[in-house]
């Protein structure tokens, strides 16, 4: 299983934060230096699931061998289910845009357009100079090949907002969430700031367990029984466990 101890790893990122040096250390941690994914099998008797960790900033060699295995695997017979939280309906509407803002109030971040919600690369954002060496990962089209008949099968941007009012309460937008742009430089006050306790049930309660559990039910549910799992590594622990959960069957080769 994929294992991080996280205390140290954030300490690390902290200091690193002061030193302009050491952006390749902490781009080093969250896998950026690969050259070549390695996939994880997982099966339970009647599906085989490939499993392939991504980190969403890396090098154009590691993107390159993540198309070139949902290519062999799609040759297979194999589907490709990937990440991407979206709204149920893609258009630039009110709604939509309203939504966005929530999750940037939650995220207490500027956003991210390829739709990938990845802490560590926010962290990153504006601290640590990054080589040109490393891109952002690719959009799904040119990241996995059309013979694995890529799928989308995250949980949708209202979802996850409606999610989160339900349990937890409305989130409200002042002044300046609304003037600032989606995709805008954001200096305003996200949950992060107002309440705490907030952000942390927000970040593991729904960037994790949320969508964990939702992929796992997805996946055990499927008419597929060859399937391939893109989604950021740090969903894989999660992920199993909801599978187990639901099925004790399911191990990892």
């Amino acid at each position: 299983m994929l294992k991080i101890n996280t205390l140290k790893f954030l300490l690390l990122i902290l200091i690193c934060l002061t030193v302009n040096s050491c952006g390749t250390i902490v781009l080093s941690l969250i896998g950026a230096n690969a050259k070549e994914v390695k996939p994880i099998t997982i099966k339970n008797g009647e599906k085989n699931v490939v499993f392939i960790p991504m980190h969403h900033v890396g090098k154009k060699e590691f993107y390159n061998s993540v198309y070139l295995l949902t290519d062999s695997l799609g040759k297979k017979g194999y589907k490709a289910y990937y990440e991407l939280i979206k709204p149920l309906v893609p258009s630039d509407t009110v709604y939509n845009r309203f939504n966005y803002k929530k999750l940037r109030k939650l995220m207490s971040r500027q956003l991210a357009k390829g739709g990938h919600i990845d802490t560590v690369t926010y962290k990153l954002s504006g601290r640590i100079k990054i080589s040109n060496k490393y891109i952002n990962q690719p959009q799904p089209k040119a990241l996995i090949s059309d013979i694995s008949n890529p799928l989308n099968i995250d949980v949708s941007l209202d979802d996850l907002i409606k999610k989160y009012e339900t349990d937890y309460g409305e989130i409200k937008l002042d002044s300046c969430d609304m003037n600032t742009g989606i995709y805008q430089e954001y200096k305003c006050q996200g949950i992060k700031v107002l309440v705490s306790d907030k952000y942390k049930i927000f970040k593991q309660g729904l960037i994790r367990d949320f969508r964990d559990k939702h992929l796992a039910e997805y996946v055990h549910n499927s008419d597929d029984s060859k399937i391939i799992v893109i989604y950021g590594k740090a969903h894989y622990n999660g992920f199993l466990r909801e599978l187990q959960a639901i099925d004790p069957t399911w191990n990892q080769e």
